[in-house]
Order: C-alpha cells, then structure tokens, then sequence
C-alpha cells in the first residue's frame, strides 16, 4: 500500500472524507492510522471499490508521482493529493470492481443552454432527435399569471421546442398536445412528457389529470392541498400519443394506458411515466403513484409486450430497506446489459442529498437492488461559464439517448431558497456526459 494517506476532500464529506452514501451504504474505513491509504468498501459489495473513477483507470501502478486533475472523477469540489510512486494491491482495484457511477459521467451543465420561456413557468424536458435531423425537446408550461406551485398540475400544456444541437438554446415551436377539454382524462392539464421512438414511431408519453370548476387564475389561484388539488391530483393517468414524425399529427388513446388499483400501493393516481424497449421486444413502463392522498410518492414498474401493454405490474414499489421507496421522477433506458433508472431522492435517504438524484441498476428492470444504488446527480451544478450554483430544484431527469447511449442529461430547474413557490426563474437544463468508452 501506499506510506502516506490519500482522500478527496467534499463539501458533504464525513469524518472519512467521503460522502458517506455516494454508492447507497455507509463509506467504511479500511485503515484510519496515519501512513495508511484509507480505501472504502461500499456496502453490499464484494470487492473494496475506490470512490474516483479516474484512480481506477490508472489500476495497475503509479510509477511515478502524480496528481488526480481536479475534475477527474466528475465530482464538483474533490481535489486531489499528491501520491509518492507505489504499486497498487490490484485486490483493491480491481477489474471486478465496480463501474464508475453515473455521477462520474456528468460534465458542466450548457450556461445559456437549455429551454426557457419569458412568460412561462417551464418544467420537464423529454428530448429525442428527429426524424428531420434536428433536436426536439418536450417540456411542460405555465403561464406565469399564477405561480408555478400548485398550478403545474391545474395549468400545464406541453410543448415542443428545438434547437439546432443537443444543448441549445430550444426555442419553442408549438403546443402538440394541450388540454383536450371534454370528457377526457386529460381535458384540462397535461404535464410530464417522455418520448421515445419505436421502430418509425415516436411514442409520447405525459400526465393528463381533469377537474370541475373554473381555470385559476391571477385572481382565482388554487391552494395547496385544498380538497379540489387532492382530488385533481388522484384524476392524474398516464396517456400515450403516437405520430411518425416529431412534428405531428399526434393520435392519443382515449383512454389511460394505466389505471389506478384501488387497495394497491398505486391506488391514488399514475403518473411520471418512463418507457423502456427490451432487446427481446418487450417494454417496460416505470410510474409513480401512493397509496393515500398525501402519502410518500413511490414508483413501480410493468412488463408489457407491446408499449401498448398489456401490462403485468410488479406487486410492490421499489423498496429501500425493506420499505417502499420515497422516490419519484424516474427514466429508465438500457445500456450494457442491464436495465438503469434515475429518479429523484424525495429525502436523501438513499443518494445522501435530499431532492438529489438516484441511479440504480437491475438485470431483468423486475428486480432492483437499491443498496447498490449511488448518487447520480447533486443539485450544486458546475456550470460551463466557471460558476458553481446550489439550485433550488433539479428534477425530471430525462436522457438524450443516441444510438441506445445517452449523451446528455435534462433535467428541470429553477433559482431561489428551495421552495417552488418562491421561485423567480425556471427552465430545463442541459448537462453533457462523458462516453463510457464500452
């Protein structure tokens, strides 16, 4: 080993220098004496793991001394030591260790990127490039006349915006799905779009929710958690909508592609939806619900032939420490043999960061193991201009998928103390990844 210690230093270390739940367990140390290198075990995991990718790729020996760049491992605010020249115990890095986290794989968040409306509030972000060539971004609007929250579910229509290059600047171009009016289940709000293509088809997938009474407005705004929002809130149903081009016409189902079971763990509303093509040509639909009005927001998942389902849906929400998730906002998509997810840490519990995010893996998209799971984004993003911002909220996370592998990371944001209704500013960023080289 090496004869004198070696770390990262983070904002939201613990006493070992490591944020303790960076890969879903405790950070244990393996040697906490001066002059030993102080190596981590994530739980769960056979093989001592070292937490910088960067330190990994260089394995075999260091002979000679060095030092890890300071954005290396794609963790904003590590640094890193000096290492005199030693060979490395390949026991402790491995090729059987594990792959570097999502988290490694972010750079700068696009300053001046994205998408964002003067006169509307802008959540979401599903992106996918078109059949013409360009990139396409849906996202949700508010007109700013209310505030953001609770109206994002009383006032949203989804949109359609493009830009010339996956970063931006999108600008907008149309309203493809609005409020469909009528009986329907998406007659007065429509918000969470998630699109994918299947074969020549792009399939589009939002919430569409419906309730009596008047639209608010600047004069009539609703309440948060007043009997006509929990209601609103338990009408939200996933709908799907097809078109052979990113520019319409688009058919929806009359219909929601999932309903509420009542008694269940998803007995209050579907929503969030995120479909997932399987190589055999089965899809998988990730989707949150709760049990009760009010209650923890959790996410399950469906197995269907088709993206039309039929859908088979497991009997339990994901589960961390034995318990429902508390977790929302997921995306999943496959990538080197395995089913992945990213979602929104409702507390913290999981990633170490309240409101951050979570990347999860699993073998079949059925079973997850979520004390494998490591934080996948923070809400302290470096952005491209120099600066570093805690944002209010980052959420939605969305992909930008070329060729089965994603390039680049959407998600939405906003500026103030951390509560969507004191917000002045919202749009959907735009953060870079790095290729994983397999």
């Amino acid at each position: 080993m090496l004869n004198r210690p070696f770390g990262f230093r983070h904002p939201a270390a613990n006493s070992a220098g490591i944020p303790g739940r960076i890969f879903g367990g405790r950070a244990n140390r393996a040697a906490a004496t001066p002059g030993a290198i102080v190596i981590f075990r994530p739980a769960g995991l056979g093989a001592v793991s070292t937490h910088a990718p960067s330190i990994a790729n260089t394995a075999a020996s260091l002979t000679r001394a060095c030092r890890i760049p300071s954005d290396s491992s794609g963790l904003p605010g590590y640094t890193g030591r000096v290492i005199r020249r030693r060979t490395l115990l390949l026991s402790a890095l491995s090729a059987s260790a594990a792959p570097a986290p999502f988290l490694s794989r972010l750079r700068p968040a696009v300053a001046g990127g994205g998408f964002e409306l003067p006169d509307h509030w802008v959540w979401c972000g599903a992106p996918i490039r078109g059949d013409d060539g360009r990139f396409h971004l849906f996202a949700s609007r508010v007109p700013k006349t209310v505030i953001f929250h609770p109206h994002w579910l009383f006032c949203s229509e989804i949109v359609r915006a493009e830009a010339v290059n996956p970063e931006g600047p999108y600008r907008f171009a149309e309203v493809p799905l609005p409020p469909r009016g009528g009986g329907f289940f998406d007659a007065r709000s429509t918000h969470n779009p998630h699109i994918r293509k299947v074969g020549d088809t792009f399939v589009l997938l939002y919430m569409g929710t419906t309730y009596e009474g008047r639209t608010p407005d600047a004069l009539h705004q609703e309440v948060w958690r007043s009997p006509r929002y929990l209601t609103t809130w338990a009408n939200k149903r996933i709908g799907l909508a097809t078109s052979k081009s990113v520019h319409g016409p688009w058919k929806r189902l009359d219909k929601p592609l999932l309903e509420p079971r009542p008694g269940e763990w998803d007995s209050i509303a579907t929503t969030n939806p995120s479909l997932c093509p399987l190589p055999d040509g089965s899809f998988l639909l990730a989707y949150k619900s709760r049990k009760e009005n009010l209650g923890n927001l959790q996410v399950g998942v469906a197995r269907g032939p088709s993206y039309l389902g039929p859908w088979t849906r497991q009997p339990k929400p994901w589960l961390f420490n034995g318990q429902p998730a508390h977790v929302e906002d997921p995306f999943l998509w496959y990538e080197d043999g395995l089913v992945q997810a990213l979602m929104k840490d409702m507390t913290g519990e999981i990633c170490g960061e309240k409101h951050a995010g979570v990347h999860v893996t699993s073998s079949d998209g059925l079973q997850w193991d979520f004390a494998r799971a490591t934080l996948a984004y923070t809400r302290k993003l470096r952005w491209s201009n120099g600066k570093t911002v805690q944002q209010a909220s980052l959420e939605r996370p969305q992909l930008l998928l070329e060729n089965g592998r994603p390039s680049h990371l959407f998600a939405a944001t906003c500026d103030g103390p951390g509560d969507l209704k004191d917000m002045t500013r919202t749009w959907n960023a735009v953060i870079p990844l790095r290729r994983t080289g397999r």
